[in-house]
């Protein structure tokens, strides 16, 4: 047998569907006020031994300025270990804040 062949469940297990599937509130995940905006601006994922999708969102206030910008991601190994978390920046591009989950509080 093969290292695919062995493999291939654990894979098709944790496949980039079933990470980019998965919903997540990413305004109750990252507390944006409700008269803010929060706009995906990009997603990715990445294959292979370890399956991870990664998100990046710009929060604007009420009068449409730029007040932070967030990186996420979530990932899944071959035997099913998760990681997730998020990075909050301010709009100069200095780390304001961080977790390592993407469950709301």
């Amino acid at each position: 047998m093969s290292r695919i062949q062995f493999f291939a469940p654990l894979l098709a297990a944790t496949s980039m569907d079933d990470l980019s599937s998965r919903e997540h509130n990413f305004e109750s995940v990252f507390r944006v006020p409700s008269s803010h905006r929060l706009v995906t601006v990009r997603s990715r994922a990445r294959g292979g031994t370890t399956t991870t999708v990664f998100w990046e969102h710009d929060e604007y206030n009420s009068f449409g300025h730029l007040v932070a910008r967030y990186k996420s991601f979530e990932e899944v190994n071959v035997a099913g270990e998760r990681r997730c978390g998020w990075q909050k920046f301010d709009k100069d591009g200095r780390l304001v804040g961080a977790s390592q989950t993407l469950r709301s509080s």
